[in-house]
């Protein structure tokens, strides 16, 4: 019982950490497909690569971060590819 809220915590956190990761990644995958870059802006795609990179290390470097800052950035990150998707 004295664990508990802690646990519980920390599950939160690892889940809002794997949201983000698991976006990064797909999202990784989804601008490897050429079908789909084909008909992207150059400036898009880099900017949509450069931001999924560096939230990549972000994550490799702020890995006991709170659940909120993986929650900010995984916003962060869907707001900007979310953007560049729709105007394909």
């Amino acid at each position: 019982e004295k664990y508990r809220k802690e646990d519980e915590i920390q599950h939160e956190c690892i889940l809002a950490k794997n949201s983000l990761e698991s976006y990064c990644f797909n999202m990784k995958a989804t601008i490897s497909d050429k079908k789909l870059t084909d008909k992207m802006e150059v400036h898009d795609k880099k900017k949509m690569i450069d931001t999924i990179e560096d939230t990549i290390k972000w994550l490799e470097i702020n890995q006991f971060a709170i659940k909120e800052e993986f929650e900010y950035k995984l916003k962060e990150v869907e707001k900007l590819c979310s953007s560049i998707m729709r105007k394909l």
